[in-house]
């Protein structure tokens, strides 16, 4: 049965660079993997040619939508892949559509509200910030994990806090996932249980 995994987090917290490596990983250990990275990044640089300042509110709902599409289609037609890790969500759009033009489309939280995970490893904002010419919001880092957490409480997730230095980071994840692929029901001691 496939594990679906979900990496959240504010902008430049590593959940690209979590994501690719788990991958990686994984695929090194003989699972067949999915690797979702964010759709939204390459929509904007293809779309719209980085250009962050021609983002509209509709884009965000379709980044969103698209990005769960994606998810669902490979749980559905490709039964053999033994892990899903998706490098961004539903609910990721709608924070950031509330931040940007502070109102929330309802397609789009209907969306957010009905996801199902077996994992979400929720990146904290303690390694340095990257400019890469999509992110603009550094300064808010703090303020947008919290609303993160906030999220995920309201829709009583569970999730693995990833924090420390990048070997850390990635240790505390490969256990977490481990831990799912074997069927344990608790995943470790740094389980925020809501």
């Amino acid at each position: 049965m496939t594990k679906k995994v979900l990496i959240i987090g504010a902008e430049s917290t590593g959940k690209s660079t979590l994501t690719h490596d788990l991958s990686l990983y994984y695929r090194k250990k003989g699972h067949l993997i999915s690797d979702m990275q964010e759709f939204a990044r390459s929509w904007i640089d293809h779309q719209l040619d980085g250009d962050m300042n021609r983002l509209k509110f509709e884009h965000i709902t379709h980044f969103g939508k698209t990005q769960m599409e994606l998810v669902r289609l490979v749980e559905e037609k490709v039964k053999r892949v033994s892990i899903i890790f998706s490098d961004t969500d539903a609910i990721v759009s709608s924070v950031f559509q509330k931040i940007y033009y502070d109102k929330i489309d309802e397609e789009l939280l209907t969306i957010a509200n009905n996801e199902k995970w077996d994992l979400i490893l929720f990146t904290q904002p303690d390694v340095p910030w990257v400019d890469d010419g999509q992110r603009d919001l550094g300064d808010r880092r703090e303020e947008i994990n919290e609303i993160f957490k906030k999220e995920l409480e309201k829709r009583n997730f569970e999730y693995i806090e990833i924090k420390g230095n990048w070997e850390e980071r990635f240790n505390t994840a490969v256990n977490a996932v481990d831990s799912i692929l074997m069927g344990k029901n608790s995943l470790h001691n740094n389980v925020n249980m809501i």
